[in-house]
């Protein structure tokens, strides 16, 4: 994990499979690392792993405008998405 700009703020989400469920969850942190709030959720049936990846970042960027904040960049191991 490498910190966002001074100032400005990360959210690190992923989605995996937990028997028949697709679950996501994400976490926010500003430029020192420091968590600002972090969520989960999950619904059946389970999706295709690109669906549960844009899922977490939907979430994710939700969150984060929930919150107030801008200059936000989204972190993902899913290369399609990013």
């Amino acid at each position: 994990w490498e910190p966002p700009l001074n100032g400005s703020y990360k959210v690190n989400v992923d989605s995996g499979r937990a028997g028949n469920r697709t679950v996501w969850a994400g976490i926010l942190r500003d430029c020192r690392g420091t968590c600002i709030g972090w969520f989960t959720k999950s619904m059946s049936p389970f999706l295709e792993p690109e669906h549960g990846e844009y899922l977490a970042a939907r979430a994710g960027l939700q969150f984060a405008a929930f919150l107030g904040l801008s200059s936000v960049t989204l972190e993902s191991d899913c290369l399609a998405l990013v």
